[in-house]
């Protein structure tokens, strides 16, 4: 049921994920300073804020661009809560910090070879 036809569900779960990834931020923002001082290097940083504020803004967009009265698919809220509890898992278990930055561990060669082969 909207709040005075403004504010629904699809706000609502807009926020939370703002919130989420807010949240995610601040802990990966930690994460990198704690690789830096470790002596690691970060790599790419020059575009991360873009990719940033694209995806903020695409979740942001969503808030105004889904009707307050859109129908609650509820299969499609059941699957994307069980792929966040499974995202943390994978996060909780792979160990060490976690962060959306690339940082190069200072032991890492700067001239490695891809992982990949070139055909």
């Amino acid at each position: 049921m909207p709040v005075l036809g403004l504010i629904g569900a699809p706000q609502l779960a807009a926020i939370l994920v703002l919130g989420q990834r807010g949240l995610e931020e601040l802990y990966s923002a930690r994460n990198t300073r704690a690789l830096l001082v470790a002596g690691s290097r970060e790599v790419g940083s020059a575009y991360y804020p873009v990719v940033a504020a694209t995806h903020l803004a695409w979740i942001a967009s969503l808030f105004f661009l889904i009707p307050p009265d859109a129908l609650i698919l509820w299969p499609l809220i059941a699957s994307y809560v069980a792929l966040q509890i499974l995202r943390y898992w994978i996060i909780a278990n792979l160990g060490g910090p976690c962060q959306s930055a690339d940082a190069a561990a200072a032991t890492e060669p700067e001239d490695r070879q891809p992982l990949h082969r070139s055909w």
